[in-house]
């Protein structure tokens, strides 16, 4: 004898196989993010306002940067001020960085001519995103970034 399983058993069927997918993917342990985390080379797209002595500044740009994995970045960037192109087509900086295990942290940019930038940001798809924001007086300022060339 021969069992058919119907519409309402399939449905069953199915939402009990998606369910217990779903229980084990969330009981995965989460390694604890780190500065090793972030390693190798990000492309930031990077827009908001910032309030200066002359007014509020759009700012629009794009940067580069690059994490050793133990704290320490280069940078380089493009920024555009209310559609004024910067002084150097790519002004570099270098600075600081670090994450907590919740896979948040801070990062601290000294850029040549130009006041320190302090970033606080959130990592995602397990290191491959950053999510971040200029935590600077006067700056509304978002930077999304993406790594370059990872390693699936």
């Amino acid at each position: 004898m021969k069992y058919r399983f119907g519409t309402s058993s399939r449905l069953v069927l199915s939402v009990a196989v998606i369910g217990f997918a779903l229980s084990a993917w969330a009981s995965e342990p989460q390694s604890p993010c780190s500065n090793a985390t972030l390693r190798g080379g990000y492309s930031f797209s990077i827009s908001g306002k910032a309030q200066t002595p002359q007014g509020v500044v759009e700012i629009n740009g794009v940067a580069l940067t690059r994490f050793d994995g133990e704290g320490n970045l280069v940078n380089t960037d493009h920024v555009v001020r209310n559609g004024t192109l910067p002084p150097v087509e790519w002004r570099p900086g270098t600075g600081t960085y670090l994450v907590h295990e919740n896979c948040t942290g801070e990062l601290h940019i000294i850029n040549e001519s130009s006041p320190p930038l302090d970033l606080y940001f959130v990592i995602a798809e397990h290191g491959l995103e950053i999510q971040g924001v200029v935590s600077d007086p006067g700056a509304n300022i978002s930077a999304n970034g993406l790594k370059v060339h990872p390693q699936l």
